[in-house]
């Protein structure tokens, strides 16, 4: 049987504009509509309409970070030899309003170019979020060498509003 969704509305020309009658889905799959006519005249019989199939898809999440000295102070700059490590934050987008705070883990990358190009030099373990922030402190670097290094976070989610996302080049 159909899930409690029923509305009831008189026809006008021949059509019922059910604009009273509106669906927030509230996590990703497939749902439907169909509409049941009953007559109430002797021209017409009772008549169910096809299943109208609607698919919801989750959201992308905004993914960003922040490279952090030994301080905690956000760097994009350091002297060789300095330690740095990285923050992710991973948010609901603005539209659609109203969604949660993405739950699941990050992996941050370590890149010995700047372009984040090629496969990753290092990779840290797999960290929770705690409030869509994993402060990723045990997995930091020391370039010996002076040039262009990168961070990027990896998000996976674990619920039901958001996709995987991989983070901008840091």
């Amino acid at each position: 049987p159909p899930a409690a969704c029923s509305w009831s509305t008189a026809l006008s020309g021949g059509v019922a504009h059910l604009t009273a009658f509106r669906k927030t889905p509230t996590t990703a799959g497939g749902y439907a509509f169909r509409d049941v006519y009953t007559s109430n005249d002797i021209y017409f019989n009772n008549r169910t309409g096809p299943c109208e199939p609607l698919t919801v898809n989750k959201v992308d999440p905004v993914v960003a970070t922040d490279i952090h000295n030994a301080a905690h102070t956000v760097v994009t700059s350091v002297d060789v030899g300095t330690t740095v490590h990285d923050r992710a934050s991973v948010s609901a987008p603005a539209s659609p309003p109203g969604l949660p705070t993405p739950t699941g883990n990050v992996v941050i990358q370590w890149f010995e170019n700047s372009g984040c190009t090629g496969s990753p030099a290092d990779s840290s373990s797999s960290t929770a979020l705690s409030g869509g922030v994993a402060d990723v402190t045990a997995f930091t670097k020391t370039p010996t060498t002076a040039g262009g290094y990168a961070f990027r976070a990896v998000y996976t989610s674990n619920d039901i509003y958001f996709n995987n996302r991989t983070g901008p080049c840091e």
